[in-house]
């Protein structure tokens, strides 16, 4: 979890816009306080339901992949 803390810290600063997918950030939803930051962080459904509403090119080509993802999730109970 540090190097995931360590990574976000780096984005955060950079004032860039990221998504974290799967590993230790499967669990948080809602908000999450690292390092004095805090992130606001998108569940995986989420992430699906905002890519289906923007309807782009390249959020459609990743519909697939993190649909198959969730299915995965919810077949072996991962949060």
């Amino acid at each position: 979890m540090k190097e995931l803390t360590e990574i976000l810290k780096v984005l955060y600063d950079a004032h860039l816009e990221f998504v974290v997918i799967g590993g230790a950030a499967m669990h948080l939803q809602g908000s999450a306080y690292l390092t004095g930051m805090e992130i606001a962080v998108l569940s995986l459904i989420g992430l699906i339901k905002s890519k289906e509403a923007a309807g782009r090119p390249k959020d459609l080509y990743v519909l697939a992949e993190l649909k198959a993802l969730e299915q995965l999730k919810r077949k072996t109970g991962a949060e």
